[in-house]
């Protein structure tokens, strides 16, 4: 199918902020073409990666454009000296997303033919190790308050006070608990277990101790709801918080 059909029809890319195909890729001919919208179409499944590398390909091709760069003219030392202006703008953990982002482009044009080599792919990113995480935790008295402070008369502030305690209680993330449904809050035995989809297919299980148990058990279970999968535990709320909606994106509550 020619590269004009497929992008005059709706496609993932314009959703993912790429309007047009890139000078450096489009002028490469058709087959370069085709793979390039084959990269962010079929090659990555997880949405947010498909975002994260479109927003680094923008930007390289943006760059190499702007030097009147073609593609066959690409080397490792065009990408290092990329990287290294990057550097001077970003942090190292996204200047390592950036570059792979453009290897892993580069490595599906070369294994379809569409390229002769990876020009990124003896680039080396910045050093950038981990030995404490950011992320705060919540003492005791915190969790309190912020439970204390949720109104628990509408279905709305019964749901929060449950995600929070899920997230607080198992340190699960929210994108994973978002996606459980009824049926993953299961009774085995005399304990309760949650099931969490977590990324690249991975299923992660753990008991629920009593204490988010008492928080959650009222949304989780809501009286006369069949577990049916395809309910979601955590729903959006209309009518002032009184009527729960099928379904509630991680954007809507996470920023």
């Amino acid at each position: 199918m020619p590269t004009s059909l497929i992008l005059a029809s709706p496609s993932p890319l314009h959703r993912l902020g790429i309007a047009n195909l890139p000078i450096l890729f489009g002028d490469a001919g058709e087959f370069v073409s085709q793979r390039f919208i084959e990269f962010f179409t079929a090659e990555h499944r997880n949405p947010n990666t498909r975002a994260a590398y479109a927003h680094a390909v923008r930007q390289f091709t943006a760059w190499a454009e702007g030097r009147a760069f073609r593609l066959e003219d690409l080397t490792p030392v065009h990408v290092a000296a990329y990287v290294e202006q990057l550097g001077l703008q970003l942090a190292a953990p996204s200047v390592k997303q950036h570059l792979a982002a453009i290897r892993t482009l580069f490595d599906y044009l070369v294994r379809g033919g569409a390229s002769r080599f990876n020009p990124a792919t003896s680039v080396r990113g910045p050093k950038h190790v981990v030995n404490e995480g950011k992320t705060p935790v919540l003492s005791t008295e915190e969790a309190r308050q912020m439970f204390d402070a949720i109104d628990v008369k509408t279905i709305a502030g019964l749901r929060d006070r449950a995600l929070i305690a899920v997230m607080v209680f198992s340190f699960a993330r929210i994108g994973a608990v978002l996606r459980m449904d009824v049926q993953d809050y299961q009774q085995q035995g005399k304990r309760w277990y949650l099931a969490l989809h977590e990324k690249g297919g991975r299923h992660a299980q753990f008991p629920f101790i009593t204490r988010p148990r008492n928080f959650s058990t009222p949304t989780l279970k809501r009286p006369g709801s069949p577990p049916t999968r395809t309910r979601r535990c955590f729903a959006l709320s209309t009518n002032g918080g009184n009527s729960p909606n099928p379904a509630c994106p991680a954007r809507t509550l996470w920023p």
